[in-house]
């Protein structure tokens, strides 16, 4: 049987950063590394929204990203 080991998480916050010649959005992205393995959806989901505020750009979407390692148990 297989056993997951979760390693890291990140997230990747994509914000609004004006529009072009064209009138589309651009969209620009900022990662961030080493989340702490017990940090929660909630947490994770609050902490973007106050870099929302920090950034002074929309937030257009909140990516999370987990890697784990998969032995044999």
């Amino acid at each position: 049987m297989a056993a997951i080991t979760k390693i890291n998480s990140a997230i990747v916050i994509k914000y609004q950063d004006g529009v072009n010649e064209k009138g589309e959005d651009i969209i620009r992205s900022k990662k961030f590394s080493n989340l702490k393995l017990t940090a929660s959806e909630d947490g994770i989901y609050n902490t973007a929204r106050e870099m929302e505020k920090l950034l002074g750009k929309p937030l257009t979407e909140i990516i999370k990203t987990d890697n784990s390692d998969i032995t044999n148990a």
